[in-house]
């Protein structure tokens, strides 16, 4: 905390940004808005539909849509998935998750997914998780600066 305020810092990259803030800042905040009952969004394996290259050693949150025909689930990760590119969040509507141990993906294999959100609907999923991120980020950020001046220094303090 700083002065009495919860503080998140977020890498630089704004896809990264992103990931981390699904992962590890949205859990938090629903927790600190005393969100009791709170429970992370589910996992669950759909088949990858291409070949996603990875080593061993790092876990790994491609972006990805997941689609469904009949009773099967689908995952396609999106075309690039470096830490800048936006289009990778804008166009997903899941995560892949890949454990630490985890080695090249081939089509066919299972892998582990997470929705965005689950009040959304696979069918109908579409844009709309990065323009309700980007909002909330924003609107984080006003309320943070609200309290808080330059160097930690707060407005009452500033004004004397």
């Amino acid at each position: 905390t700083i002065n009495e305020a919860h503080y998140f810092g977020l890498p630089g990259n704004p896809v990264s940004a992103m990931v981390t803030f699904y992962q590890m800042v949205q859990p938090a905040i629903r927790l600190l808005m005393g969100e009791q009952d709170y429970t992370p969004p589910p996992k669950f394996k759909a088949k990858c539909t291409t070949t996603i290259a990875k080593k061993p050693g790092r876990m790994e949150f491609q972006r990805a849509i997941l689609t469904h025909d009949q009773d099967n689930l689908a995952v396609t990760p999106t075309r690039s998935q470096g830490s800048g590119i936006l289009s990778s969040m804008s166009e997903a509507n899941c995560f892949i998750i890949l454990e630490m141990q985890h080695k090249t993906v081939e089509p066919g294999d299972l892998v582990d997914d997470v929705l965005f959100s689950t009040h959304w609907r696979v069918a109908n999923l579409g844009k709309g998780p990065v323009l309700l991120l980007v909002s909330l980020l924003l609107y984080l950020v006003a309320v943070l600066n609200e309290g808080a001046g330059v160097n930690g220094v707060s407005k009452e303090e500033d004004r004397e």
